[in-house]
């Protein structure tokens, strides 16, 4: 049986490395060629990139794995192998190329096919989350470790989840992160001068 607890580390490593990569090239999204792979679903070369980082990481520390990425998905690729590594280098595309803050590297393992271990890098706040079956779940961020479990509220009314609190929530991550300066892109640039009021000051009204 795969020690679930044992792989963690290494996928740490390899989120974090894919992870300095994307923020490499977070300046430069306006020179980026994007791909299309279905509506509101795109790709760009820093997803290629970082799924490269992620499994050449991995596998030369599992070279018997099976890898499973979400831009090289090979579909003769077996889930229900001893190891599997599930990825997605950069999750949250759309985000990153419009400059919201807000997109992680998600690397997930599974052992004959149910999922053991995983973990989710925030790329812009360095925040990660990790767990795996039989050690619990983790929150790290400035090189500590916290235990983190789901919450005793068990009435979905009272959650913080719940549709009534969406619009606090929302707003209060607005307030505490700003876009960075790559979300001043010239599509926006664009949008804004044809907006009513701009049009109201062009004709003088």
């Amino acid at each position: 049986m795969t020690d679930a607890a044992a792989l963690v580390p290494h996928m740490l490593d390899a989120a974090s490395r894919a992870a300095g990569f994307i923020r490499q090239h977070a300046g430069g999204i306006a020179e980026l060629t994007w791909e299309n792979k279905g509506p509101a679903d795109f790709v760009s070369l820093v997803d290629r990139g970082a799924e490269e980082i992620v499994r050449d990481a991995l596998l030369a520390e599992f070279p018997d794995a099976v890898f499973l990425g979400e831009e090289t998905y090979d579909p003769s690729a077996s889930l229900g192998a001893e190891l599997a590594f599930v990825v997605d280098p950069l999750d949250g595309t759309t985000n990153f190329l419009h400059g919201f803050p807000w997109y992680a590297v998600s690397v997930g393992a599974a052992h004959a096919g149910e999922p053991i271990a995983g973990v989710v890098r925030n790329v812009v706040t360095g925040e990660t989350f990790s767990g795996s079956r039989g050690a619990g779940a983790w929150r790290h961020v400035g090189g500590r470790r916290e235990r983190i479990s789901v919450s005793h509220v068990t009435e979905p009314s009272r959650s913080r989840s719940s549709t009534r609190s969406t619009p606090t929530c929302a707003s209060s991550r607005r307030s505490r992160a700003a876009p960075p300066a790559s979300a001043a892109l010239a599509p926006r640039r664009s949008i804004s001068a044809t907006s009513p009021a701009a049009a109201s000051r062009r004709s003088g009204s």
